[in-house]
């Protein structure tokens, strides 16, 4: 037995030996990967034979010649193909589209240092011995980038050698062929490889060649203006969903300050919810000072003139809080979201100026509020997730007497409400004109007084309980100007309600009069009248200093929200997610990509419950729960998905046993074609760049006349985890 394990063993070294022998002799066999891979394809010659090869292939042959003491071997040879073939197996698959949506940050915008040039010219770029021919894409005096076939081994950080192999600039050929750069950003695709370079060497005569180049075809109308593209299309969405956010912003002061409520914001969307419920007293019953001593989420409930919070981190408090929200029905269920602002003199300068201009009386009112303002509150109504919910055991108002919010008192001059609106464009200018005027609709009738009158419109005040909606018709007799004028008639005068403002129990209207239904006679009276006494009347510049201020508050408020704003639009004749905006507090990049391919799938469902919506409300508030399988699958569901408390119970004892919950308090605004263009200084900067983007300018404007909704997510797992797990 021993002899034929030793006879083995030399067999087996035997065999070793004559393959040891085999893969180190010399190879005649050439390596020709040209049609075969992504890469582009250099000449490269050893072992007295030439072979092409992309650069990682050629890098895999320097390492393994390395170990054959720089010889072109069979072992060589065969390693190489077997590498090749491995990496070919372990590349990631085409993979079935996941259809991920576009992420968009809509909290900052894109700065660039200087003008890129739109140039493309061949180039050689050089890393060590490795040569890649690429073409440049734009051209800046400090920066350069080049598109390539696909690469494997170029890395950000990476000094490179740049040769102009064909720039046209003949006094000097030889000094833009060794440039010095740095690859500051790379990004790939199966084909290709876009990369970003920064001049790395300062040379004075380089750079003043490459600037006078840069200086004349730049007055040749190629500048490249992809950065302000992509900041009107980040400013085009970000307006579209602060002016429809959901949750009113209040801006507090330090606790020290006398005054801690310095201003509020409540858009359209929000007042629908609140209706005549959000006024002073309302906002005296909110937990505020709890919030001014430092708690970062409150969760409270308003019910009549009572009032209770506690800290979200207050487990057992905020079960009691909801228990006892829905043994009210009328009561309100609210969670107050905290975030550090600090308005800086950097920031403010520009918005201020232009206020100061019209106004420096409020440019320094603003200026001074706007520096004593520390925190910024998200109020979100969770009322309607708790719609299909059974208290699991009840409360009395004795056990929440420790839970009772202290009253916060505002001053009389507290700021009214706002919308936050950054472009305001009027079509003509409005004048404090105080004037009598009767007000008709349908069977009711009130005198009131102007506050301003222009030649298109005017706005002036009805009692709080007048009922009454956007774009609905009045009618309007001018008393006073009547006895001054025989030529034309100025009784039911047609108006559309175009805004309104419930607030301490006055309600603000805009109006906007109905020219294509008056005679002409009387539009030209209006136009006339107003420009016969323009000069002795003061202008209203409210628009240019609502804007401003919308401007500055949008600015510090979009970083710091949480909610996750995903617009809908029409894709190839499909409803689908046309992007979700990013900002630096809504993790939106972390969202899990299957959960947005099962969203996608209930963009059907969506449309019904739209549709279902009564004629009086246009805005869908819901639900939507969701938890993810051990195999990665999504599960979803909306609160109308529940038909009785028992079903949404089963459903939650379901999900709780997945560690990746979600809930997210839901709301679909729905968006009209006509939505995409309110922003007319967007549009008119999108005309303005046709000329030097015609194509990606009229994807654009498909893009943002395709949007049928917007929905906000706001993650409120925490809360209902807590509710539904047992204590």
């Amino acid at each position: 037995m021993a002899d034929i394990s030793n006879r083995k063993q030399q067999n087996q070294a035997f065999l070793q030996e004559l393959e040891k022998q085999r893969l180190n002799k010399d190879c005649n066999r050439i390596i020709d990967l040209r049609g075969k891979v992504a890469g582009e394809c250099q000449c490269y010659e050893f072992g007295g034979r030439q072979h092409y090869l992309d650069d990682r292939a050629y890098l895999l042959v320097k390492q393994l010649m390395a170990r054959f003491d720089g010889r072109y071997t069979i072992g060589v040879y065969e390693a190489v193909l077997k590498a090749l073939k491995l990496l070919a197996q372990q590349a990631t698959p085409a993979k079935a589209q996941l259809d991920t949506p576009l992420l968009l940050r809509l909290d900052s915008s894109l700065q660039r240092s200087e003008e890129r040039i739109t140039f493309s010219t061949p180039i050689k770029l050089r890393l060590d011995d490795v040569l890649y021919n690429g073409h440049t894409v734009d051209i800046a005096s400090q920066a350069i980038r080049i598109a390539f076939k696909r690469t494997h081994s170029l890395h950000a950080d990476d000094i490179v050698r740049i040769e102009f192999t064909d720039f046209p600039h003949p006094d000097n050929e030889a000094l833009l062929t060794a440039a010095t750069y740095q690859i500051i950003k790379i990004d790939h695709d199966e084909r290709y490889t876009t990369v970003v370079l920064s001049l790395a060497q300062q040379d004075d005569v380089f750079d003043q060649v490459l600037q006078a180049w840069l200086t004349a075809h730049g007055a040749q109308g190629s500048v490249d203006v992809d950065d302000r593209l992509i900041n009107l299309q980040n400013q085009f969405y970000q307006r579209v969903w602060l002016t429809h956010l959901h949750q009113p912003q209040l801006w507090l002061a330090s606790k020290d300050e006398v005054q801690a409520l310095l201003a509020v914001h409540i858009m359209p969307a929000a007042q629908a919810v609140y209706g005549a419920d959000f006024y002073p007293q309302f906002l005296q019953q909110l937990p505020l000072l709890q919030v001014c001593a430092g708690a970062q989420d409150v969760i409270a409930v308003v019910h009549a003139d009572s009032s209770y919070g506690c800290a979200l981190s207050q487990k057992k408090s905020v079960k009691k809080l909801i228990n006892w929200h829905l043994a009210k029905p009328d009561s309100r269920l609210l969670w107050l979201q905290t975030s550090q602002v600090n308005f800086s003199d950097d920031t403010m300068a520009n918005e201020l100026a232009t206020i100061s201009q019209l106004n420096s009386d409020c440019a320094d009112s603003l200026e001074s509020t706007l520096h004593a303002i520390r925190k910024r509150v998200s109020l979100l109504d969770m009322s309607h997730c708790f719609s299909n919910v059974s208290a699991d055991h009840s409360v009395n108002q004795s056990q929440l007497s420790a839970l009772q919010s202290l009253k916060l008192f505002f001053d009389d001059d507290l700021a009214t409400p706002n919308s936050l609106q950054q472009h305001i464009e009027r079509a003509c200018s409005r004048f404090y004109i105080r004037t009598p005027v009767t007000i008709q609709l349908e069977n009711q009738s009130w005198q009131v007084e102007t506050l301003d009158v222009s030649a298109h419109g005017m706005s002036l005040y009805l009692p709080a309980d007048t009922d009454i909606s956007l774009n609905q018709r009045i009618s309007a007799n001018f008393l006073r100007w009547q006895t001054l004028t025989k030529k034309v008639n100025l009784q039911a005068i047609p108006y559309q309600v175009k805004n309104k403002q419930l607030w301490n129990g006055k309600l603000k209207l805009g109006l906007q009069r109905i020219r294509y239904n008056c005679p002409e006679s009387l539009n030209q009276f209006f136009d006339w009248v107003i420009a016969e006494n323009a000069d002795k009347l003061k202008t209203d510049h409210d628009d240019v200093i609502k804007a401003a201020e919308g401007r500055l508050f949008s600015a510090q408020l979009t970083p710091t929200l949480t909610t996750l704003p995903v617009f809908l639009g029409m894709q190839e004749g499909q409803r689908d997610i046309t992007l979700v905006g990013m900002t630096d507090s809504n993790a939106a990049e972390n969202v899990d990509k299957h959960f947005w391919t099962v969203l996608r799938q209930q963009m059907l469902h969506l449309s019904e419950m739209l549709k279902a919506l009564p004629h009086d409300q246009n805005t869908l508030i819901t639900t939507l729960y969701g938890y993810q399988n051990s195999q990665q699958q999504w599960t979803l569901a909306f609160e109308q998905d529940f038909n009785h408390s028992r079903d949404k119970t089963l459903w939650m004892q379901r999900a709780l046993k997945n560690p990746s919950l979600i809930a997210y308090h839901c709301v679909i605004h729905p968006l009209s074609s006509d939505d995409a263009y309110l922003e007319s200084d967007v549009a008119d900067q999108l005309q303005q760049l046709r000329q030097l983007r015609a194509h990606k300018v009229q994807q654009l404007r498909q893009q943002f006349g395709s949007l049928f909704g917007l929905m906000e997510l706001t993650d409120i797992s925490p809360i209902i985890r807590l509710f539904y797990e047992s204590d």
